[in-house]
């Protein structure tokens, strides 16, 4: 499979790609004896071969219970999201990779290769302790035909990112993005999938669904938003470094790890609003796939990810991420605590929802390939 046909909507390389460090510095002994807990229960050792972003295996956060329990983890990092499903299917049914992570869009064609294994609920009883929105069945993503493919991890949603210094008033819509005074003033992140999500969640379209007349007004939509900004910024990172560093008032898509960014680089005015249209969700899971030869110290592993302490410290250690266990909420920083109204989220989620990806293959909807076309060519013009 092509990467350039598969490219995540949040392609965890290209989102950090010049962010500068954000991550918060964290100890050992807090956590240590939660996190030894199933380790106490299990047999577990050996080594997990772990594939995913370089950052998911939270050295810091993760790494206590590793050491504790003799297990190794032997990481192989990827590029694009498209790496997973690429390296797996090339084992050709063999074993070698242990654990995974997956952006929710993904969850369809992952169903659609078979290379997820049935989750047994029992080993990771820290399953319990989630905040209830991550133990439903929302849309498939996690549970589908009451059968767990995945363990919620980490999430945040995107919208508008700003400069409060330059716009004192926190944008309330989209629209402001086309107007005269902001000409030459927004930044757009080069994010196929996102774009598009963002743009069809904003025209009341999903982009699973997308039907060739839709596609035409969320591609119009675009190219009216590209011709009104100042340019589209290659990474997340770099979107907020434009904004930091005056070159931009506005970015689209907003993410909040990207007010970190810009502090990062010495501008504290920057802000992450969800207008009133709303936006949309993104959540990244523990998965163990097909290749799986060491299921005690992955289930183990994933256990350990969701225990509040750990999921808490992790969040603050990755990218300023949301926490799914519900006893994590307390442990989080205050700037990390704020992001998100724990309290509201299924509000939070019905304003800004969690989307599949466009089909890889469909007769009545527009595929993934054509959006990412699509993108290239409206960047172009």
């Amino acid at each position: 499979m092509s990467e350039s046909t598969f490219e995540s909507a949040l392609s965890r390389r290209r989102l950090l790609q010049g962010a500068g460090a954000v991550v918060a510095s964290v100890g050992v002994s807090p956590w240590l004896a939660e996190s030894t807990a199933f380790g106490a229960e299990s047999k577990v050792g050996g080594t997990i071969d772990f594939l995913s972003w370089q950052g998911y295996d939270s050295p810091k956060s993760l790494g206590p219970w590793l050491k504790a329990n003799g297990v190794k983890l032997k990481p192989t990092y990827i590029a694009t999201h498209d790496d997973i499903q690429a390296k797996i299917l090339a084992l050709h049914g063999g074993k070698g990779y242990d654990i995974i992570t997956y952006y929710q869009g993904y969850k369809q064609l992952y169903d659609q290769l078979k290379i997820l294994t049935p989750l047994d609920e029992k080993k990771i009883p820290n399953i319990k302790g989630m905040l209830p929105f991550f133990k439903s069945n929302y849309r498939g993503f996690w549970v589908k035909n009451g059968v767990r493919t995945a363990v919620p991890m980490y999430w945040g949603a995107l919208g508008l990112v700003y400069d409060s210094k330059a716009m004192p008033t926190a944008p309330n819509s989209y629209d402001i993005l086309f107007t005269k005074k902001l000409k030459g003033a927004v930044t757009v992140d080069d994010d196929p999938v996102g774009v598009y999500t963002l743009a069809g969640h904003t025209l009341k379209i999903n982009v699973a669904t997308m039907t060739q007349a839709q596609f035409d007004k969320i591609s119009a939509y675009l190219e009216k938003l590209v011709k009104q900004s100042k340019g589209v910024a290659p990474s997340y990172g770099d979107c907020a470094k434009r904004i930091a560093d005056g070159d931009a008032v506005i970015g689209w898509p907003g993410w909040a790890a990207q007010v970190g960014f810009a502090a990062g680089s010495g501008n504290k005015n920057v802000k992450f609003v969800l207008p009133k249209e709303g936006g949309y969700a993104y959540c990244d899971s523990w998965a163990i796939p097909i290749s799986n030869d060491n299921p005690d110290a992955t289930y183990g592993y994933i256990n350990n990810a969701i225990s509040p302490k750990v999921n808490a410290a992790a969040a603050e250690e990755q990218i300023l991420g949301g926490v799914t266990s519900a006893g994590a909420v307390k442990y989080l920083d205050k700037q990390t605590a704020a992001l998100y109204d724990y309290k509201n989220l299924n509000n939070f989620f019905a304003k800004a929802p969690l989307y599949a990806n466009p089909p890889v293959k469909s007769s009545n909807y527009i595929t993934i390939d054509k959006v990412i076309a699509k993108w290239q060519e409206i960047k172009a013009s």
